[in-house]
């Protein structure tokens, strides 16, 4: 009467291995289910020594459970004798976790510096061919960009030349006309400040008609156009201008203060109808609410100044934030019933035994919504998640039972034949290298 934990890191195989006697109080779906729960997930990330003291410990907890203390009195009076080897189990089990603990950790050690290694190799390949190539390219487009150069040093050289010699020429023909006309150079100068004059003048002209408009909410444009235009002159036109530049300025700010009271009174108006229209903020409103709330949002500083109702702003926020919780709330009772309702439709009806862990999960995720988020989800559900759950569970209880029976049967056999061969006590193992007794194996 004993249990083994087998386990081969190379085949990535671990089993749990029960004796005779000890199958009518540790079934294969005990041993199942210790495996899957403390010991797969520790195994498939490869912490060995970790998952087998976790089997260890809930496969001791489970002994202490369910074999009573008199287990000894209870084997059957059919046996010649009884040979106690819950010591030696413990030995054997101890020495097994030792070696493979030891060995997973040589392993684990073994297998971590192997791809380190060869991600470092492979990194440094890696960042050679990238240098290596680099400098290729590097090479390449420094000759290129010499060649380019070199062409373009000898183009401006000759342009240099050729300018040189305008120049020479130009200033060979003024000082002939200098000496032809003495005052050349002031009617030169008075020409061109006549022309600044002209374009000055022709420029009021053009403005002149829009200095004399009032300021509205709807023509700042106008004088910002003004504005630009007066910018882009020549420092020397400026000089010749008469339209007073301020005051365009002046009207400009004037207008701009007037839009932004006219966008913030109508933003103001929308405000106020969504305060008036929603004593409180939901999913069913939340839409609405953004949109206004955006509107107010993309105001700038003047136009927030300039808001007409200042006094609602906090009521608003208040309705905002009210709107966006229950509508974040909404959407996760949704979510969530979604998926208890993919659940339920695809164990159809009737649940079984293998259900079980899905069940488990949809029930889970009902119990975590929160109260406000429960007014969303159909109640009918946890209903027939707990009914499916107790079908599941009968299942499985049936199931155990048909297999502690089947058990008991086999046992019995065993037992009698046992008998009739004289009594004699028999350790054995069957093809595979596992006993003749029950347990469970698993790959990860």
């Amino acid at each position: 009467m004993g249990i083994l934990i087998l386990l081969s890191v190379s085949d990535r195989d671990v089993r749990i291995e029960t004796g005779y006697n000890m199958q009518a109080y540790f079934t294969d779906i005990t041993s199942g289910e210790i495996l899957d729960e403390y010991g797969m997930e520790l195994f498939k990330q490869d912490k060995f020594s970790e998952g087998l003291v976790a089997v260890q410990s809930a496969t001791i907890s489970k002994i202490y459970e369910t074999v009573p203390k008199d287990w000894q009195t209870q084997i059957t009076n059919n046996e010649k004798f009884t040979i106690n080897l819950w010591p030696v189990f413990w030995w054997i089990l101890g020495f097994i976790i030792l070696c493979a603990s030891g060995f997973g950790i040589y392993k684990l050690i073994i297998k971590i510096k192997e791809i380190k290694n060869r991600k470092l190799n492979e990194e440094i390949s890696r960042v050679n061919e990238e240098w290596d190539k680099l400098m290729f390219n590097t090479k390449a487009c420094f000759e290129d960009e010499k060649y380019e150069l070199e062409i373009e040093i000898n183009l401006l050289k000759e342009e240099n030349n050729y300018l040189e010699k305008e120049v020479r020429k130009y200033e060979e023909n003024l000082e002939r006309i200098k000496k032809l006309h003495p005052n050349i150079e002031n009617e030169i100068k008075k020409q061109i400040e006549d022309e600044y004059k002209q374009s000055a003048s022709i420029w009021d002209d053009e403005v002149k008609s829009i200095a004399n408009i009032s300021p509205t909410k709807d023509n700042a444009n106008i004088f910002e156009d003004v504005l630009n235009s007066y910018k882009n002159l020549k420092r020397k036109v400026k000089q010749f201008v008469k339209t007073d530049i301020d005051a365009i300025k002046q009207k400009y700010k004037t207008a701009l203060k007037l839009k932004d009271i006219a966008v913030a009174e109508t933003v103001g108006k929308l405000v106020l109808e969504c305060c008036s229209k929603f004593k409180e903020g939901n999913h069913t409103n939340y839409n609405d609410i953004l949109q206004v709330y955006e509107e107010y949002q993309n105001l700038n500083k003047a136009q927030k100044d300039a808001f007409p109702y200042k006094e609602i702003i906090t009521d608003f926020d208040n309705l905002y934030k009210s709107a966006c919780e229950d509508n974040d709330n909404y959407k996760s009772a949704k979510k969530t019933e979604k998926k208890i309702k993919e659940i339920l439709s695809d164990i159809g009806d009737s649940a079984t035994r293998h259900d079980l862990i899905r069940l488990k999960e949809a029930k889970n995720m009902y119990e975590e919504l929160s109260f406000l988020q429960l007014k969303y989800v159909d109640k009918a559900l946890y209903e027939e998640i707990l009914r499916k759950i107790k079908e599941a569970k009968e299942d499985e209880e049936e199931y155990e039972r048909m297999l502690i029976e089947e058990e008991e049967e086999e046992r019995r056999r065993r037992n009698d034949s046992s008998f009739s061969s004289g009594g004699s006590f028999n350790i054995s193992f069957g093809k595979g290298g596992h006993s003749g007794g029950g347990g469970a194996s698993r790959h990860f």
